[in-house]
């Protein structure tokens, strides 16, 4: 499977020290996992969350009610998906229609919403965006 491309990149912050005689985490710029407290995760907008603020998120999806396959994905081979936050979204670009399903781990729980659309270079098709359920769970069937 091809490697996904993000689209949206976000820059890690070091915050300071929870105990003022503790010295500040260390590591290379970008890289929470090393600059996370104990209990924090670092999550998929890079930055460090307290591990119960994050969460995987499940994307699955069906063409027309059909299972999504070669076949029904035919009209839209490639799809693009972005999971949205109030002020901050996680996108990937192209997603295979055929696969049916996209798991983002790690995501803030601040990120409530997904938006899936036909990944069409000039962006005549707009997505759907639905909520994420409190399991984690959001559900498409794409019309394309």
């Amino acid at each position: 499977m091809r490697a996904l491309l993000a689209l949206c990149l976000v820059g890690c912050v070091i915050r300071p020290p929870q105990d003022p005689t503790e010295p500040p985490p260390t590591g290379p710029p970008g890289d929470c996992n090393r600059t996370c407290f104990a209990g924090e995760v670092c999550a998929r907008d890079h930055l460090c969350h307290p591990a119960d603020d994050v969460r995987s998120i499940r994307a699955e999806w069906t063409v027309r009610g059909q299972t999504a396959n070669s076949a029904s994905c035919a009209g839209a081979p490639n799809l693009y998906i972005r999971f949205e936050a109030s002020d901050d979204t996680v996108g990937y670009s192209p997603v295979p229609c055929r696969l049916g399903l996209f798991t983002m781990d790690k995501l803030p729980t601040t990120f409530t919403q997904v938006e899936l659309g036909i990944n069409d270079p000039d962006g005549r098709y707009g997505g759907v965006t639905h909520a994420v359920d409190a399991e984690g769970h959001v559900a498409f069937d794409l019309t394309p």
